[in-house]
């Protein structure tokens, strides 16, 4: 469950926006590495999941912001889909 809560903290952090600049430095890179989390929230959960990153890589550059995901052969699908796009 450390992967799930994981997501949860950096959603947290990155949300809203107003309040990012105290919780994370403009010059800090973040990474979020998920080793076989389950599942976090619902297709709604994911949508804002999308569109928070992708304001936060908007504002402070795309390489402020990489997620990884590893998951064992039948751990099912994540909800959120991380780091998929950056592995192939």
């Amino acid at each position: 469950m450390g992967g799930s809560l994981s997501i949860l903290f950096l959603l947290d952090a990155i949300f809203p926006r107003e309040h990012r600049e105290e919780r994370i430095p403009r010059h800090m890179k973040l990474k979020l590495a998920v080793f076989g989390a389950p599942r976090v929230g619902d297709a709604k959960l994911r949508e804002n999941w999308k569109s928070f990153v992708d304001e936060f890589r908007e504002e402070r550059g795309e390489s402020a912001f990489a997620e990884y995901s590893v998951k064992a052969y039948n751990d099912g699908e994540f909800h959120l889909s991380l780091g998929l796009d950056q592995l192939n």
